[in-house]
This record gives C-alpha cells, sequence and structure tokens, in this order.
C-alpha cells in the first residue's frame, strides 16, 4: 500500500506533508513521538496542481514518471485499503491503546479483569464457517500475533458484542459509529440505502475521537479516514480495492519455494509448471450442493408438502453455507428479514429447494443510535423464543453470526440489564443485495 509513494514523487506518509489527498500539515507530537494530524478541513490536492508542481516543496520530491500516464494522480491512488488503514490500522490502534494504556491523557486503559473477562469471551465464541474458512478471531493474549483478518473479525463482528459494558459507555458508543462505518462500507446492500449515514457517522467518528484520546493520538491513519468516503465513492466497497488478494497471493508464491535460494528462479519454474498442466477452471456455483440425506420421513412435511421430497442436513449455496449438525451454521436472515434457525433443508421432486426450521418471535434492536441496528440486518433475541415449525422459500437475504453475551463475561454486570441476550450480527460476504 505504501510502495507507490517513492514512485509517484511524493514524501513518505508519515511526512509533515505527507497527506496524499489535502494540504493538511503534520506537527511532532513529543508523547507519541509521531507525526500527528490534528486539523480538519485543509484544502484539497487536485491533479492539476500537482501535474503543475505546486506542491514541489513539500508534498512532491521529483517529477516522477507516473505524470506520463492518463490518470488523475490525486484520486486514482487509494488511502482507503482496509487492510493497512482500517484492519491492522485504525481497529488495532484502539485494541493495543485499550490494553497496553497507548492513549495519553486519557483513562482508557483496561484492567486486568476487563482483559482476562473480553479474552476469555473473544475464545468462547463459536463462528460460522465463512469466517473459519479465514480465520476465526484468537483470544487477545496472542494479540501481537494476530493476523489482519483478525482485526477485521474484530471490528465487523464480535467487537461490538464484547465490548458491551465491559469498557466505558461513551468509548463503547464511539465502537458503534465505528462498527456503522466498516459495515456500511463493506456491503453493497448497506451502501446502497445507508451512504449517508456512514459518511455521517464518519465524519462523528473522527471528531469524537479528538475529543475521546486527544491531538497526540490523531495519527496519519485517523486522519485518512477523513477521505475514505472519496475512495468508497469512487472505487467501491472496502473489498474492491483492499490489498487483501495480494498478499493471499504473496503466500501462494511464498509457497512455492522449497529454500531461501534464487527465490525468483523457483517461483517462476513452478509457475511455468503450473501454467503448463491442464487448466480446469472451477465453474461458479449456481445450484446449491446437497450433502447428509436423512433416511427417515417426517409426519409434519408430509402435511405441508404435497409433492415427493428429500431431506438434508448439509446444503451450499453461493454465497453461504448451511449446516443443520451446527448451531453456528443454522442461523439465517429472510427476505423478510425473519430470523430463523434451519433444521432441515428440503429438495422437493420439481427441484425447489426450502428451508425447514423455526423463526425467532421477539427480535429486537441492539442498539438504535446513530440508526437502528435493524436497518443494518443486526437483531437481538432476549430469550430466543421461536415459533412454530414452518417451511420457509429458499430467500435468504444473509447468513446471521449468532452471539450470546454472558454474565460470566461482563465486566459492569451491575450495569447491563440485557445479559443473557444473543445478538445476530450480517456476515458481510453472505449479503444477497438484489
Amino acid at each position: 500500500m505504501k510502495t507507490h509513494f517513492f514512485f509517484s514523487g511524493t514524501v513518505y506518509y508519515n511526512h509533515t506533508h505527507g497527506c496524499m489527498r489535502c494540504t493538511v500539515t503534520g506537527e511532532w507530537s513529543r508523547e507519541n513521538r509521531t507525526m500527528v494530524f490534528p486539523k480538519l478541513n485543509a484544502p484539497k490536492r487536485t491533479d492539476e496542481d500537482f501535474r503543475n508542481l505546486i506542491y514541489l516543496n513539500g508534498h512532491q520530491k521529483f517529477v516522477s514518471p507516473i505524470l506520463e500516464l492518463p490518470i488523475d494522480v490525486i484520486q486514482d491512488f487509494p488511502v482507503g485499503d482496509s487492510l493497512h488503514l482500517l484492519d491492522a490500522g485504525i481497529t488495532k490502534k484502539l485494541l493495543i491503546g485499550w490494553i497496553e494504556g497507548r492513549f495519553v491523557n486519557v483513562h482508557a486503559k483496561w484492567c486486568r479483569r476487563q482483559f482476562e473477562l473480553i479474552s476469555d469471551f473473544i475464545g468462547s465464541i463459536k463462528a460460522p464457517k465463512e469466517i473459519r474458512a479465514l480465520r476465526a478471531v484468537r483470544d487477545l493474549k496472542c494479540i501481537h500475533n494476530w493476523k489482519s483478518i483478525e482485526f477485521r473479525n474484530f471490528g465487523l463482528y464480535i467487537g461490538l458484542v464484547v465490548l458491551k459494558n465491559n469498557i466505558r459507555s461513551d468509548i463503547y458508543s464511539h465502537f458503534v459509529l465505528y462498527y456503522c462505518i466498516l459495515t456500511i462500507y463493506s456491503s453493497k446492500y448497506h451502501l446502497k440505502y445507508f451512504s449517508t449515514v456512514g459518511d455521517s457517522c464518519l465524519k462523528l467518528f473522527v471528531e469524537r475521537f479528538k475529543i475521546i484520546y486527544g491531538n497526540n493520538s490523531f495519527s496519519s491513519n485517523v486522519h485518512n479516514l477523513v477521505h475514505l468516503p472519496d475512495d468508497v465513492c469512487r472505487f467501491g466497497v472496502l473489498n474492491t480495492f483492499n490489498t487483501y488478494p495480494f498478499e493471499s497471493k504473496l503466500y501462494t508464491i511464498r509457497r512455492l519455494l522449497r529454500t531461501g535460494n534464487l527465490p525468483l528462479s523457483q517461483a517462476a519454474k513452478r509457475i511455468i509448471e503450473q501454467e503448463s498442466l491442464p487448466n480446469i477452471d472451477e465453474q461458479p456455483l449456481s445450484a446449491p450442493i446437497l450433502k447428509k440425506k436423512v433416511s427417515t420421513k417426517f409426519d409434519e412435511l408430509n402435511v405441508l408438502l404435497s409433492v415427493n421430497y428429500d431431506v438434508f442436513l448439509f446444503a451450499e449455496f453461493p454465497l453461504l453455507t448451511i449446516d443443520c449438525t451446527r448451531d453456528e451454521d443454522q442461523w439465517v436472515l429472510t427476505h423478510t428479514n425473519q430470523i430463523v434457525k434451519v433444521l432441515y433443508i428440503v429438495c422437493c421432486d420439481n427441484d425447489s429447494i426450502l428451508l425447514y426450521g423455526q423463526a425467532l418471535t421477539d427480535t429486537a434492536d441492539f442498539f438504535e443510535t446513530p440508526i437502528r441496528s435493524s436497518k443494518m440486518l443486526l437483531f437481538s433475541s432476549k430469550n430466543l423464543m421461536k415459533g412454530v415449525l414452518s417451511i420457509f422459500p429458499n430467500k435468504i437475504k444473509c447468513k446471521l453470526f449468532k452471539v450470546q453475551r454472558k454474565a460470566e463475561f461482563i465486566y459492569a454486570d451491575n450495569e447491563a440489564d440485557d445479559i443473557g441476550e444473543f445478538v445476530f450480527l450480517p456476515i458481510i460476504s453472505t449479503i444477497n443485495s438484489l
């Protein structure tokens, strides 16, 4: 993400004039020993001024060959790479700051009991397959070994639940804003309906960041959040221009190497060998793959269905997987916003796929500001009260990540009146935006 600075002829991102998008001037923080950018609303840089060498005395170091390309040298280089800016940037900054007390002049450091409760809470969560397939989040005792995807999963999913009643109320409200930003900017569905809300949340998050953590914590990552809406507007949701695919490709290339001697030659030879093999492209999954067939018949289904059918416990759809043998892989949200626990997948003779299960009847909002959580496909349930067993059409809006808030993992239990509730978070990669 940072390698293009040299080739574009600009100074390092942590330089006094390091911002790629605006003319803000950085200030050296003695407390944090880093450059901070507390000033907001600085004039934006333009492609015309860059090409006319207006920034040569500060931001630009030399005339770059990139100026010969027919691109916008300001807008076409995104600063909002979610891997570095958000996951390994803001999320990591907040977590490490809370754990180790790195925020100067603010009492936000967790005590030993807070750390252990939150760490044990994270370790007790059973993640759905879509999260496990990438990497489940480990407990906080090995946070310095966390991968960026673990920080991403913390910010997008479990952080909102495990931090409630475990940290200061103003800091938690601030984190709720951050969750809304991540969710809206990561999902086409949310961005379509709530882009204005996302922009407002981001503006408020940045302003409150200065109030809560002080100017000394306003690093370049925090400052670049101001320019994130421009990148999302220009390139789309975050996963369309982040560097996760490049990191994944580098990993596959590294796996090709046997020794540290002549790595380039080794990688080139292995790639040539792979290209010489028959190219068997995996066809995209169009129809669901059904497994774990149940031999017994059900009297309830015989009443509900007038055609012959088969019953399965496992179904792999294009965007999600339902495994009725695992509680964490049974919960889905229908297009009518019903939370359904799928007990069986029914395949009828006419090739139609139906879901057999129970819908929750006691759903509510998990938070109401800055927007009602139900509008963002996030719900809570006090007792998991279920309706009667019913047949549901195969119209799934998204798969849900279920997390229960237990009293044994709550620090401020005397302030919590909703301990024991179940929280259902939308898994971003499974949301059907149609």
